[in-house]
């Protein structure tokens, strides 16, 4: 079992009372119960996040996005509800584009992949392979 450790003590000896499972477990619970105040988190964080500047959109635009996204990230489908953080947005770095919202794990594996086509291609062939 693994324990957060509770920063606020200098030692960093002590660790929370509840495992890292328990933690998520509880986390996931109170998100699932309380959508409202979780989308209202989201859109905090990113009222607060200027870079919404950058691509030129507004929190208006952001949030049309996110409903015509149902709320999901726009590559694995799954809901902003499962995130800790607010979907990213999403943009072609060549031209500016918006393409979507993204959640973290894509928006970063993209970026990883310097969103290059062959290397994803080649990304899939290499896994189709090794699971056959």
């Amino acid at each position: 079992m693994d324990f957060y450790v509770a920063y606020k003590y200098k030692d960093h000896e002590n660790y929370k009372g509840e495992c890292k499972d328990c933690n998520k477990k509880r986390n996931n619970i109170w998100k699932k119960n309380n959508p409202k105040k979780r989308k209202d988190h989201v859109n905090k964080s990113y009222r607060k996040n200027k870079c919404l500047g950058r691509y030129g959109i507004d929190i208006n635009d952001y949030n049309e996005l996110l409903s015509k996204q149902n709320s999901c990230c726009a590559n694995c489908g799954r809901n902003q509800i499962e995130f800790t953080r607010a979907l990213a947005v999403d943009h072609n770095h060549k031209t500016g584009k918006i393409r979507g919202l993204l959640c973290n794990g894509c928006n970063t594996a993209l970026g990883l992949l310097k969103e290059n086509e062959q290397y994803i291609i080649n990304l899939l062939e290499y896994l189709r392979k090794s699971n056959a």
